[in-house]
């Protein structure tokens, strides 16, 4: 359900841009799962 929160699409077009997109959604979501469950 976190996931579905952020939306699935990526909005960047170069390599480096999107890799870096996808590390902090990483960081995001693993944040809010340590977030919930204290």
């Amino acid at each position: 359900m976190l996931k579905r929160l952020l939306g699935s699409a990526l909005r960047s077009r170069k390599r480096y841009a999107i890799d870096r997109e996808i590390l902090l959604r990483v960081l995001t979501i693993n944040l809010m799962i340590i977030l919930l469950q204290m």
